[in-house]
């Protein structure tokens, strides 16, 4: 039902708003400007012919009907009934930037889970150096429930205030400008909420990536050892107790007065192995020898002129010169120092890990709230008219969505037949490349129509969802 509102100069109907000064007008009280002139001076467009800034004489710009506020002279004037059948969908757009927002913590729990995965694999592996590992998971895991559950709260807490608001409005059901300035003090207070929630988020996820980078540079190192690990484990006999510190692919070893020769070097808590490639045509990689760890007695580094770095390992019966890139001699010298102590450096528990990975890190409760809220503001803001329009456009798009489909697969197969065809020579080399290149082309556009349509899609679903039931 209209609800009729007075001007706040006469008290006659008013049928004008001022998105400036917050005013209803009638008529009467709009002024009505036929010219536009520029002020150079102030750069500033103006409607009359003297700046009413400067006082100096402005220039003639456009003819153009614009609509004056009598109360701040400024030209924000509209139909204040044709905007008050905006501000729903402005209202919902604004919560559902805020919802937006939120679900952006949604990559974080994925990519939490990931790195989980990722360590499980490795500890059953049996790689376990970087026992602090698990210490920053805890850490980061911790930081990141506390953010949704923090979000949690600011989400019902908001929402709670904005179905009160709209509440006291009518949700803006019934045409009446009284509403209009508080439906204006809505959209302001949830764009504030917007860029302090987006504040806040920001720092609060520029903390957690840090331990996101801090732990991933660890697993990085971790994930090529296991690589490496897959390409080798059935060459390596099983020790009970055997656990992997490093694999270093190219090292040249020494062995007494022997030739040098590549090797791929295993190191382990207990054992080195040495892996040698054998075969001309169908490679494959062979243990031609076992060092024990326990056997060796000196473990020495040295500089030289043409081999540059040099390890000198010294056993019961054998001396080994190992070379390379310094790179790797450095790394191999580390290596040697984990082994040492291999107990400080190497975790033993895998109940701590395995503990992760049944803690269920999710955004589900909090989505599923915002997702609750959102769908009843949305039936009780925006019309069921609407709802039914955009649907029908949803359908539009999901119906031209197949016919792209149809129309690619065409094409694929009409490439692929051309590809034949060349390979049997029964066309020219030119005919071929002339219609390929056209055939392309045509397979390009098309998938970047459909890219553009399923965005639209996903666009309307995020925006209004897809209510049958109530619209019905």
């Amino acid at each position: 039902m209209l609800v009729l509102s007075s001007c706040q100069y006469c008290g006659n109907k008013a049928q004008y708003y001022c998105t400036n000064c917050g005013k209803l007008l009638c008529a009467d009280h709009v002024t009505v400007a036929h010219t536009v002139y520029y002020c150079k001076n102030c750069d500033l467009e103006v409607y009359e012919e003297q700046c009413p800034k400067c006082e100096n004489k402005a220039e003639f710009s456009r003819n153009d009907n614009v609509l004056l506020c009598e109360w701040c002279k400024t030209p924000t004037v509209v139909d204040g009934y044709a905007y008050h059948q905006q501000l729903p969908e402005k209202i919902f757009s604004s919560i559902l930037r805020i919802n937006k927002k939120i679900a952006d913590l949604l990559y974080l729990t994925d990519r939490y889970h990931k790195l989980v995965d990722e360590i499980l694999k490795v500890r059953y592996a049996k790689i376990k150096l970087f026992p602090d590992i698990e210490d920053d998971l805890s850490i980061l895991r911790t930081k990141i429930d506390n953010l949704i559950k923090k979000l949690r709260i600011i989400s019902d807490s908001l929402f709670l205030k904005i179905n009160k608001k709209l509440q006291s409005l009518n949700y803006l059901r019934s045409p009446n400008l009284n509403n209009l300035e508080p439906a204006e003090e809505l959209i302001n207070y949830l764009d504030k909420n917007y860029e302090s929630l987006e504040h806040s988020l920001h720092l609060k996820i520029e903390q957690i990536e840090e331990y996101f980078a801090a732990i991933g540079k660890k697993v990085d190192f971790l994930n090529y050892q296991y690589t490496l690990l897959k390409i080798i484990y059935r060459i390596i006999p099983e020790v009970e107790g055997e656990e992997l510190i490093a694999i270093i692919p190219r090292m040249w070893i020494k062995k007494g007065v022997k030739l040098p020769k590549r090797f791929v070097f295993v190191f382990t808590n207990k054992n080195i192995y040495l892996l040698r490639e054998k075969g001309m045509f169908r490679t494959m990689l062979k243990l031609k020898e076992k060092i024990d760890l326990s056997n060796v007695r000196l473990v020495s580094e040295s500089q030289t002129l043409l081999k540059g770095k040099v390890v000198k390992i010294s056993t019961l019966l054998s001396q080994y010169s190992l070379f390379g890139r310094d790179i790797a001699i450095s790394e191999l010298s580390k290596y040697f120092s984990i082994y040492y102590e291999y107990f400080k450096y190497s975790t033993s528990d895998l109940t701590v890990i395995n503990e992760f990975k049944y803690y269920n890190l999710s955004v589900k409760d909090l989505r599923e709230a915002i997702n609750k809220y959102l769908n009843n503001l949305r039936v009780s803001l925006l019309k069921k008219r609407e709802i039914k329009k955009e649907i029908m456009y949803k359908n539009s798009l999901v119906a031209r969505r197949q016919q792209i489909l149809q129309r690619l697969a065409n094409i694929r197969r009409k490439i692929q037949e051309i590809t034949q065809s060349r390979a049997g020579r029964y066309q020219s080399p030119k005919v071929f490349n002339n219609l390929l290149q056209r055939l392309m082309e045509e397979q390009s556009r098309l998938e970047k129509e459909i890219r553009m349509n399923d965005a639209k899609i996903r666009e309307i679903d995020e925006l209004w969802g897809v209510f049958y039931d109530q619209v019905s």
